[in-house]
């Protein structure tokens, strides 16, 4: 499953980077075996289309996330969206082997390659791959996969290093395996979420469907769930992460329109008594 991002905070290892060449903690060759066969699993699942190959190698969480999304949009998991998950994931086989993430039921892989890109003084740019893995009944699978938004580099272009603040909250490497979400109906509207969150952890419930992991940045994409005709309810918890620069929170709610274009049906931008929960309830007609 990939996901491109702009700016996101991990709650694991917060500050930390990881230098090219040098592993966070003592890799463990059998461990790395087996993600890696995993991971060539999921691609070859992939490719075959099908949700029943899928279901063997994807965790329930991502799996049942990705579907709940695709309802919301009132979308279905088709053989082609499954297939482009091969065609748009980490290629690892080309990459160079960074490190080894490992906490309990959670693990993550690290990949660095030549993003064939130079910076302005001629010096080489590399992409990052991170690839998460759950331990489930049925052995380990994959729950995330990604590039680096951008090509990493630092200044002078000779030295680059991981970003692990820059991995989204539900690739965190907590130990923690989620089960799969309950699923979703059809809904009466499609909508689109959009969060801005610096400086605070924003968590955001939208008719009884919590809309993935807190926001510690930033995120848009569609609403879980999608809207009811008449009244939708929506809960947000804020709490303050502790980070010098901080921005009110944002939480916008746009329904998407029969001529793809969107409507704002909900806007929360709080100027004061930001942190807490905060209930509201807003109403879509037709």
């Amino acid at each position: 499953m990939m996901i491109k991002i702009k700016t996101v905070i991990l709650i694991l290892f917060l500050a930390l980077t990881l230098p090219v060449g040098e592993g966070a903690r003592a890799e463990s060759p059998s461990l790395r075996d087996t993600l890696e066969q995993s991971w060539m699993a999921h691609l070859e699942a992939s490719r075959t289309g099908q949700v029943s190959e899928l279901e063997k190698t994807m965790s329930a969480y991502s799996l049942g996330s990705m579907k709940n999304r695709l309802i919301s949009a009132n979308r279905s998991l088709t053989p082609e969206i499954i297939k482009s998950m091969a065609q748009y994931g980490p290629d690892i086989f080309n990459a160079r082997f960074l490190t080894l993430l490992e906490n309990g039921d959670t693990a993550g892989l690290v990949y660095v390659t030549d993003s064939g890109e130079t910076d302005g003084g001629g010096n080489p740019r590399i992409v990052f791959s991170f690839i998460k893995f759950v331990n489930e009944p049925s052995g380990w699978k994959v729950a995330l996969a990604m590039n680096m938004d951008k090509p990493k580099y630092d200044e002078n272009g000779k030295k680059s290093l991981f970003p692990l603040a820059e991995i989204p909250l539900d690739g965190a490497i907590d130990g923690q395996v989620k089960p799969a979400p309950a699923p979703v109906q059809a809904p009466y509207a499609s909508a689109l979420l959009d969060v801005t969150s610096y400086g605070y952890e924003t968590k955001v419930i939208v008719n009884g469907v919590q809309q993935g992991a807190p926001v510690q940045a930033c995120r848009a994409g569609v609403l879980s769930g999608g809207l009811f005709k008449g009244d939708n309810t929506v809960e947000i918890l804020i709490a303050k992460t502790g980070t010098k620069a901080c921005q009110a929170p944002t939480v916008q709610i746009r329904r998407v329109l029969k001529s793809r274009t969107t409507k704002e049906v909900f806007l929360f931008n709080p100027k004061k008594k930001i942190e807490g929960t905060h209930s509201f309830t807003f109403n879509i007609r037709n």
